[in-house]
């Protein structure tokens, strides 16, 4: 089995990655010249530089590959919608298309159940509405979430979307280490109190889930969240 995973040197994909070689996988992936490979360090994976606007690359990347793992995107509580749009929506279509000619054979999109907003995506089924929200991360990956869709519908392409809670364990570098770096100081930011439900997921639980789903045919098209089931505040998670 030969996979390819994008932001393979990020958090999740780094995981994901040394994972599927464990388990005897050809791996290659997607990386820009800045990017810090220190956790491929050690690793056998192949990487293509470029980023998912470059369809020259990833026609290249996804030759011969069996199964895409996109899992690269912009994630960031503000910014420019445009820029969220570039990267998250017009991204994942060049390698939808990518994927589509090269004759890969399963699609899976890492998006985020934030898709639901951040008012009761604690609560959320796969089937509950995709709320309203002013944050361009949740907007963009809504809108990817519907182009996945659209483009297995209209096409054919084997996709899957999985929708991770609050994703933490070894190599996160955007959440808890910045937690960390308060508790350590004895300090911590709260809203409402820290009162509101999050809902964990813990990284090697989630590289479970996808490669489970990931495995089997009846789980094409569809869409599952993935948590651990925990009812937790966010004073209690921290």
């Amino acid at each position: 089995m030969r996979a390819f995973i994008t932001g393979i040197n990020g958090f999740i994909g780094s995981n994901l990655a040394t994972r599927l070689i464990t388990e005897g996988q050809e791996v290659s992936g997607l990386v820009r010249k800045t990017s810090d490979l220190s956790f491929l360090e050690g690793l056998k994976v192949k990487l293509f530089f470029g980023d998912l606007s470059n369809r020259v690359i990833l026609d290249k990347a996804t030759q011969g590959v069996d199964i895409v793992y996109h899992v690269a995107g912009l994630a960031s509580d503000w910014g420019p919608i445009e820029l969220f749009r570039k990267v998250n929506v017009e991204g994942t279509k060049n390698l939808l298309e990518s994927s589509l000619n090269s004759g890969v054979k399963r699609f899976i999109f890492i998006s985020s159940a934030a898709v639901h907003g951040f008012g009761g995506f604690h609560n959320a089924t796969e089937d509950s509405p995709k709320t309203a929200t002013i944050f361009p991360y949740c907007i963009t990956k809504k809108e990817a979430e519907d182009l996945v869709n659209r483009f297995h519908r209209e096409t054919g392409l084997p996709t899957l979307i999985i929708r991770p809670g609050n994703v933490f364990g070894p190599r996160d570098r955007v959440t808890f280490v910045k937690m960390a770096e308060l508790l350590e100081k004895r300090q911590m930011v709260y809203i409402n109190r820290g009162r509101p439900l999050t809902c964990p997921t813990y990284v090697e639980n989630l590289v479970d889930a996808i490669l489970l789903a990931g495995s089997r045919k009846d789980t094409v098209g569809e869409t599952f969240i993935i948590t651990d089931g925990l009812k937790i505040t966010w004073k209690e998670y921290r």
